[in-house]
């Protein structure tokens, strides 16, 4: 008999109906800034999370984020196929190209595969260092309990719960998750939805039990995330001295951007002390309106009035022709159109909106809307409970003395 682990079975045991397709795209990519050539194993060159939109080029000398073990006086090599910096790699027309002169012209799409190669290195190991751990308390305290195995203590758990599901309960989950439902008629799912609920009962159940053995075996990991420094410039909601500062590359007219717009209201309305949270401007390359939406947002903020506006911006993501950004102006309380229409024509946010830029290519960004949480990445429309539990992680790690350690 082949044995799977206990959380593998537990995958199989408590995972949520897929063919509801709650998990869905979280974000908006962009072909025109995909890198152009292929990357070699275990780097991805697409857009990272899924639907987002990724971004090319970088100003020229730009550095990229550095991965992977350095002896020191020798050049970085994620591969050993990689040439030296110095490395001659072409001679044309009586001259020689070399290594570091064509990084130069590719810098954005380095620093972005460099990111995302981390960030899976990480997210691989993290995964295999939180399966570790549980495995041996479950195993553990199943042998306490006298159970047979880890897999016998969870079903011992999941197995008590409620499995009566309202009516009430069935029309709370068909209204939340009509959309990634597509639409179905709720008589079509109203089965796969009660197993739904279900199995989150037991998911729930099981958070329980893990929560209280780790706390009884005083876990604590100590393998942080890799982290980019991305500087903190902008519009910004909550206080400068904020222990956890949230850093959003973001597109007016991206609709992943706009379903985020929610979720960071819930994170600022949650953690109104401990959290600040800095807009950035990431319009992307087929996005006609995005770029003047951008110039119309910074318009506003010059005014005091970024965050009514940026509502109002996302909220009508169909409608965002100069005259339609003028007209969304007049809707915020206390803003003079004016000033602003006059800010708008003579494009002096244009510059701003490309500062805003550059430091979204040089941090990697591939796509919007994209997140840094005290320097470490999250791309997509992620739900709040995925901003939670890093915002928790980075105050407690605040509250021990150990703020956060960003990558140069």
């Amino acid at each position: 008999m082949v044995r799977t682990s206990p959380t593998s079975r537990l995958a199989l045991l408590l995972g949520l109906l897929c063919s509801l397709a709650l998990a869905g795209a979280t974000g908006c990519p962009d072909p025109a800034r995909q890198p152009k050539q292929q990357g070699a194993p275990g780097v991805s060159t697409g857009a990272g999370a899924p639907g987002t939109q990724t971004a090319q080029g970088a100003p020229e000398g730009a550095g990229a984020a550095g991965v992977g073990e350095e002896v020191p006086g020798t050049p970085r090599k994620l591969f050993p196929s990689e040439p030296d910096p110095g490395d001659v790699l072409a001679r044309f027309a009586g001259r020689e190209l070399t290594a570091r002169e064509l990084d130069a012209t590719i810098a954005g799409e380095l620093a972005s595969q460099e990111q995302e190669f981390a960030q899976k290195r990480f997210e691989l190991r993290r995964q295999a260092l939180e399966r570790y751990v549980s495995e041996q308390l479950l195993e553990a305290e199943a042998k306490k309990r006298g159970l047979p195995d880890s897999e016998a203590l969870v079903r011992s758990e999941v197995d008590t719960v409620d499995k009566k599901v309202t009516e009430e309960e069935i029309q709370a989950f068909y209204e939340a998750n009509k959309q990634a439902i597509g639409g179905m008629p709720l008589e079509y799912v109203r089965d796969r939805i009660e197993q739904a609920v279900v199995r989150q009962r037991q998911q729930k159940k099981f958070d329980a039990l893990m929560e209280r053995l780790r706390a009884e075996a005083k876990v604590e990991i100590l393998f942080d995330a890799p982290r980019v420094e991305v500087e903190a410039t902008g519009p910004a909601l909550g206080p400068k001295d904020a222990p956890v500062t949230i850093v959003e590359f973001s597109d007016f007219e991206c609709p992943y951007c706009g379903r985020a717009k929610e979720t960071v209201h819930q994170i600022v309305d949650a953690y109104p002390k401990q959290v600040r949270f800095v807009f950035r401007n990431f319009p992307l390359s087929f996005h006609s309106h995005a770029r003047k939406a951008a110039e119309a947002g910074l318009c506003a903020a010059a005014q005091g009035k970024f965050w009514p506006y940026h509502d109002i911006l996302f909220g009508n993501q169909q409608a965002l022709e100069v005259e339609d950004l003028k007209a969304h102006a007049a809707k915020v309380k206390g803003l003079d159109v004016e000033a602003f229409s006059r800010c708008l024509d003579s494009g002096e946010m244009a510059e701003a909106v490309e500062r805003d830029i550059a430091a979204g290519q040089r941090a990697g960004v591939t796509g919007t809307p994209a997140f840094f949480v005290n320097g470490i990445p999250v791309s997509g429309a992620m739900p709040f409970e995925r901003f939670k539990k890093l915002i928790d992680d980075e105050l407690a790690r605040a509250a021990k003395g150990g703020g956060p350690e960003e990558e140069k």
